[in-house]
C-alpha cells in the first residue's frame, strides 16, 4: 500500500494493525528468545528459585502478555477498516479470508495456537511439569508459523528495514535455541592431584 494513494482517514485501521502486527511479530522473537535463555543458554545452569531465573520468567510471561495483546488488535482493529473491509468471519477462522487466504489462514492459526499454549502457564500443575513443557514447546511453530504468515501478506515484507526489523530479533531468538538445544558446557573433571598434563 502506498501511503499517499489513499485517505488517511481510511487507512488509519490498517495502519494501526500493521503496526501492531509487527509489534506481536517482534515481542514473540523476543519471548522465545528470553524463554530459550531461561530454560538452557544464560540461566540453564542456574538453581531453580534463583534471582536470575525468575527475572527472566517475569519478562518471558510480560512478553507473552504483550504479544496476546498485540495478537488481539491485529486482528479486530480490521473490522472498522474502510480500506479493506473484513468481517469477523475473516479474522477468525484460517483461510477463508479474501486477502492471501494461504498466508493469512496460518496466521490466524499461530495466533490461536501462540494464545492457548501460552495460557497453559497459568495451569501447568494440572499437566505436570514434564509434559507442561513439552506442550509448551510447540509455541514455537507458532512463532514460525508467525514469520511465514508476515513474510507471506506483509504489507511491509519487500522493504528492507522491515526485514532487518523482524531478522534480529528472530536471529537472537535462533541463537538462544540453539544454547538450549545444546545446553551448559560441560565442566572438564578436575585432575586428580600429581597428574602429568598430557599433549
Amino acid at each position: 500500500m502506498i501511503l499517499g494513494s489513499v485517505d488517511p482517514s481510511q487507512s488509519l485501521y490498517w495502519l494501526t494493525s500493521r503496526a501492531a502486527g509487527t509489534a506481536a511479530l517482534l515481542f514473540a522473537s523476543a519471548s522465545v528468545f528470553v524463554g530459550a535463555l531461561r530454560a538452557g543458554g544464560l540461566a540453564g545452569s542456574a538453581p531453580r528459585g534463583s534471582r536470575r531465573r525468575l527475572e527472566l520468567a517475569i519478562i518471558h510471561e510480560a512478553l507473552g502478555w504483550a504479544t496476546i495483546v498485540a495478537l488481539l488488535i491485529h486482528g479486530f482493529v480490521l473490522m472498522g477498516d474502510n480500506y479493506l473491509p473484513q468481517n469477523f468471519v475473516d479474522i477468525a477462522v484460517p483461510f477463508v479470508g479474501p486477502f492471501h487466504p494461504v498466508p493469512n489462514g496460518i496466521g490466524i492459526i499461530s495466533g490461536y495456537v501462540f494464545m492457548v499454549l501460552s495460557l497453559t502457564y497459568y495451569i501447568r500443575d494440572r499437566f505436570g511439569e514434564a509434559r507442561w513443557k513439552a506442550v509448551h514447546r510447540l509455541v514455537l511453530l507458532a512463532w514460525v508459523g508467525s514469520i511465514v504468515h508476515t513474510l507471506g501478506e506483509g504489507t511491509d515484507r519487500e522493504q528492507a528495514w522491515f526485514l532487518v526489523v523482524l531478522a534480529v530479533p528472530a536471529i537472537a531468538a535462533l541463537v538462544a535455541l540453539g544454547m538450549r538445544v545444546r545446553g551448559p558446557a560441560r565442566s572438564e573433571p578436575a585432575a586428580p592431584p600429581g597428574a602429568q598434563p598430557t599433549a
